[in-house]
């Protein structure tokens, strides 16, 4: 079971999938899509992004967390970069 089939970790890249706000019914189809076969990459709600760095910006103020610890409500913004590392092993 792959939520993102393509994704590699590889290729120095992060991999995003957004789906939009769906019925609970649509959401269960597309989990039982991804589990056989893979078929939910098919979806027009299934959306695959690749990037070295992704920003989030969250305009509207929600109740944050970081690290366990409560931020309070307010705006954010998220950034994250990959970077590709040798590993021995």
């Amino acid at each position: 079971m792959a939520i993102a089939p393509s994704a590699s970790n590889s290729d120095g890249l992060l991999d995003l999938v957004v789906v939009p706000k769906i019925t609970l019914a649509k959401l269960v189809w597309l989990f039982i899509r991804m589990l056989s076969g893979g078929h939910h990459v098919l979806s027009k709600d299934y959306h695959h992004y690749q990037a070295e760095s992704i920003k989030v910006t969250i305009e509207v103020p929600v109740e944050g967390q970081r690290d366990g610890e409560t931020l309070g409500k307010k705006a954010y913004q998220i950034s994250i970069k990959s970077e590709k590392r040798q590993m021995w092993l």
